[in-house]
């Protein structure tokens, strides 16, 4: 399970399970060699990751999807930190990353669950 809401003007949270960790571990992976992949969050959401050593950004389309334009050095220490996450079942501290969303930064925070 993955969910993706945003959470104030400049916030957002990512929350998951441990299938939801499987499943970002997959798609950050596949996006350092493939320089994007997509995952399916929700029956009408679309979660998209781009390696973009240039710009990191995040955008909410009209179709429900969400893109997220990361570095390869972001994208690793997300990998990093799910796969402890995984094992210890906290993610801790909660920021997931930061990215410019409508000229402003917006903090992506993560939440763990248990189902």
């Amino acid at each position: 399970m993955i969910e993706f809401k945003l959470t104030g003007k400049i916030s957002a949270k990512i929350v998951f399970d441990d299938s939801g960790i499987e499943e970002l571990i997959t798609l950050f992976s596949e996006v350092l060699d493939s320089n994007e992949a997509w995952t399916r969050i929700a029956e009408d959401r679309i979660l998209k990751v781009i390696r973009n050593e240039e710009a990191s950004t995040m955008n909410l389309l009209q179709n429900n999807s969400i893109t997220m334009t990361m570095d390869s050095d972001e994208i690793e220490y997300v990998i990093e930190r799910l796969k402890i996450c995984l094992v210890e079942k906290v993610f801790y501290p909660a920021e997931f990353c930061e990215l410019r969303y409508k000229q402003k930064d917006v903090t992506i925070y993560a939440e763990y669950v248990e189902l």
